[in-house]
């Protein structure tokens, strides 16, 4: 019986640790907000605001000796819409505010994106995503844009590929992922 209700238990400590290691954003009253981000567990980080239409319209980097709690004031924007992105090497969590003059707002929770980690040399490239069974597109181009490899995957908890490179010629290549909509480009020199 005990190790029926140490299961459960176990189960929720392992997702209490699991919440507490994302950045929490907090509204405030005075037109701002407050990101914390001492829980997560990374080397570099960085902050960006994002307009509605993608702009980057301000970003930072913490290094791992900075205190990760920041206050963020939007009385200079304009009221619209804007996305908050906390990012590491592995990871990015994204946060939507609607700031109406006064009023901050948080729309939608921190949804969390695996970053792909591209590695490549004159032979291969190597791939390596934890995609949690979201559509995966992968493809490389020459530098004129001629679609050289074209895949998606789908219903793949994670993707690992590797692309033989080794026939190309010398020169620059263009590697898009995209994940559920979010579009991760890399630039391959062989």
């Amino acid at each position: 019986m005990k190790n029926l209700l140490l299961i459960p238990v176990l189960v929720m400590a392992l997702a209490s640790v699991k919440a507490s290691d994302l950045p929490t954003l907090s509204i405030a009253k005075d037109k701002s907000f407050v990101l914390n981000a001492n829980d997560w567990k990374m080397d570099e980080l960085t902050v960006s605001f994002l307009s509605s239409d993608g702009e980057e319209i301000y970003s930072e980097i913490f290094q791992p000796s900075d205190k990760k709690i920041r206050k963020y004031n939007l009385r200079e924007l304009p009221a619209g819409t804007y996305t908050v992105v906390v990012a590491n090497y592995s990871k990015s969590i994204s946060y939507d505010l609607v700031y109406a003059g006064d009023l901050v707002t948080e729309v939608s929770e921190g949804e969390i994106y695996y970053t792909p980690q591209v590695f490549s040399d004159d032979q291969k490239i190597d791939i390596n995503l934890l995609s949690l069974n979201k559509k995966v597109k992968i493809y490389l181009s020459d530098a004129s844009g001629h679609g050289l490899h074209s895949e998606v995957i789908k219903h793949a908890p994670v993707v690992t590929r590797r692309i033989n490179i080794s026939g190309l010629n010398k020169g620059m290549y263009s590697l898009s992922i995209n994940v559920d909509d979010k579009w991760y480009n890399h630039t391959i020199i062989k």
